[in-house]
């Protein structure tokens, strides 16, 4: 697959080569849904998706035309897989998307629903805890229960003044570079001045600043 490997458990299911191999786009996200689906975002091609027991892969992608209901941009770098059978993408300059229907439409929050902030997420920066989907970008965390009928904020002191949510926690720098959650339930995200961590889904956060060496980076 585009030369990287893939160790994700797709049983005994052989993966395809891609369709179209002339102009081989750089792999941004690489994520296994709960149904066992391949889902690949690319470098400008969107998203090809394998389904379970399939040879064939599917392509999605950007469309100009609004009824479509396509992804909002092909350069997609993040997915998540609700407790319901959502799947979100995240993408590099564009906001991200949710589909209630496997990927045939989605219901998009880019420029026109955001504004110029919180276009670009982080490398794989939508985490899912229980039923509350974290998305991680460069002006901070928008986070939804309620599949972004709702959406709250964790962003800086800074991006307290700006924020037309209303804000969950805040945290030391807004500029995220990565986010995760672990067994227990904690997230952790990384930021240009550190490493945080909340145990309570983002009310409030313990900073531990830059690991020993880390200066400069």
């Amino acid at each position: 697959l585009w030369g990287l490997p893939v160790s994700v458990p797709l049983a005994a299911q052989q993966v395809p080569p891609l369709p179209d191999t002339s102009s081989v786009p750089s792999v941004l996200a690489l994520a296994v849904a709960p149904d066992q689906a391949l889902w690949v975002g690319t470098e400008g091609r969107g998203i090809y998706v394998l389904r379970h027991d399939s040879t064939t892969w599917e392509h999605l992608a950007a469309s100009d035309d609004s009824s479509a209901h396509a992804i909002s941009f092909d350069f997609v770098n993040a997915f998540a897989f609700g407790s319901h059978g959502e799947v979100w993408y995240g993408t590099v300059g564009n906001g991200w998307g949710m589909s209630t229907d496997g990927g045939r439409t989605w219901h998009n929050w880019a420029l026109r629903q955001l504004g110029p902030e919180w276009q670009y997420i982080a490398p794989n920066g939508i985490v899912t805890r229980g039923d509350t989907v974290y998305v991680a970008t460069a002006d901070g965390i928008k986070l939804t229960w309620d599949d972004g009928a709702t959406w709250r904020v964790v962003t800086d002191s800074a991006g307290v003044t700006t924020a037309r949510d209303s804000v969950w926690g805040t945290i030391a720098n807004q500029y995220l570079l990565a986010i995760g959650v672990t067994g227990d339930g904690a997230l952790w995200v990384s930021h240009v001045h550190g490493v945080a961590r909340s145990a309570d889904g983002g009310r409030h956060w313990t900073e531990f600043g830059r690991p020993a060496g880390g200066a400069g980076t």
